[in-house]
């Protein structure tokens, strides 16, 4: 059974708000940087055990094919239950899936160690869609209607910068 949002107006002042401006872009940084730089050193060492570039490449494709292919599933889910959870649990999956690949990758020779990638990989962007898309619409209960925007902008600059 699923559980729908209450619809509760928050008050949030203007110091909360910008707190949570702070909070948000600086978490938003941190989090895109060691996410990418994971992501681009896991390439790079599958680069380095495979001698193969398309192991470097599957890792940069195969992070838009499940955006893609998880697009309306991850917005439904989204819309249906409480944000919170939702984030909960997709931290969760990401951290248990980052334990079974660390675990498991060693298991692997050469380019048999695309299996565990992929796998860990394909729960990752979808863990990562799920994070921001629930962020995105979560906006509105971190600051003021006044401040949506900015925390909006800051939000993207600190991804693009990082």
């Amino acid at each position: 059974m699923a559980i729908k949002q209450p619809d509760l107006t928050i008050n949030i002042s203007n110091h909360q708000s910008s707190l949570q401006i702070f909070k948000a872009a600086a978490s938003n940084f941190i989090s895109s940087l060691s996410g990418k730089m994971f992501t681009f050193s896991l390439g790079l060492m599958l680069l380095d055990e495979t001698h193969s570039a398309i192991s470097f490449v599957i890792n940069m494709i195969i992070s838009p094919i499940v955006g893609l292919l998880c697009l309306v599933p991850i917005g439904n889910l989204i819309d249906t239950y409480p944000h919170k959870t939702i984030l909960t649990g997709s931290l969760t999956a990401r951290t248990l899936a980052l334990i079974l690949f660390a675990a498991s990758i060693n298991l692997f020779t050469a380019t048999a160690k695309l299996i565990p990638i992929v796998l860990f990989l394909i729960i990752d962007a979808i863990s990562t869609n799920i994070n921001d898309t629930c962020y995105s619409a979560a906006t509105h209960e971190l600051v003021n209607a006044h401040n949506i925007q900015r925390l909006s902008s800051l939000t993207q600059s600190a991804i693009s910068l990082s």
